[in-house]
This record gives C-alpha cells, sequence and structure tokens, in this order.
C-alpha cells in the first residue's frame, strides 16, 4: 500500500519495481566493496613476497567503488564502512588466531557471533586488544 503512513515491508521486492529503482534498494554499506577488499587483504596477508598485489587489488576496489557511484547504485559515503568491514574481514580470515595494529605488537583478536534472542536475531563483534 502506498498510501500507509508507517509504510509497509515485503521481504522481495518486485523483479520490476526493483530494477526501476535499484538506488532506493541498496543500502550501506556496500557488499561489493567489502568483499572485494577482504580478497585483496586475504591475499596480501597470504602472499607478502608478492608486491603487486596490494597496489593492483586497491586499484581494482577503487575502480569497483567509483563504477558503482558513477552509475547510482552507491553513494560514496556508504564506502568507510565497507572499506572498514571488509579490511577487518579479511585480516580475520588471514588471521584467525589474531593479528597486531601497528607496530606496537599489540595482538587484536575479533569474533563475530550470529546471537538470536526473543527480541530478534543479529550479530555480536567481540574485539580484544
Amino acid at each position: 500500500m502506498r498510501g500507509s503512513p508507517t509504510g509497509t515491508w515485503k521481504f522481495f521486492a518486485s523483479p520490476i519495481e526493483y530494477h526501476g529503482r535499484i538506488p532506493a534498494y541498496d543500502a550501506c554499506p556496500s557488499g561489493h566493496v567489502a568483499t572485494s577488499l577482504a580478497t585483496v587483504i586475504v591475499l596480501a596477508e597470504n602472499y607478502p613476497d608478492v608486491k603487486w598485489i596490494r597496489p593492483l587489488g586497491h586499484t581494482l576496489v577503487a575502480g569497483v567503488a567509483v563504477g558503482m557511484a558513477n552509475n547510482g547504485i552507491h553513494w560514496y559515503s556508504d564506502y568507510p564502512i565497507s572499506i572498514a568491514l571488509g579490511y577487518y574481514s579479511g585480516m580475520i580470515a588471514a588471521h584467525p588466531d589474531g593479528f597486531a595494529l601497528g607496530d606496537d605488537d599489540q595482538t587484536v583478536q575479533m569474533s563475530l557471533v550470529p546471537i538470536v534472542r526473543p527480541e530478534g536475531a543479529g550479530l555480536s563483534l567481540m574485539m580484544t586488544f
């Protein structure tokens, strides 16, 4: 119902409505940027001798971000949290026992756990440093 004051929520939009208004259905953060950056981080962390992975990978991630913003799929403001999610997801995957932030050898351990409660479901992020 378009006239409902509170609006209506549908689990899936109709394909015709979605394709007519794609930017209205894309949300922050950008999954494309987060997953592509996580992939670059995992590759770079597992192959530290290959020096071209980071420059090429970051350039490709930036190209993905600019392309989606220019096509109206995302806003540039969607990207900071996407970059943080991608970086830390990649670091968690590459270093499941923890990783050091900076040069002070302080180990950071992170865990992401699904939570189901009577009030609803969600994710719990725990970070120890």
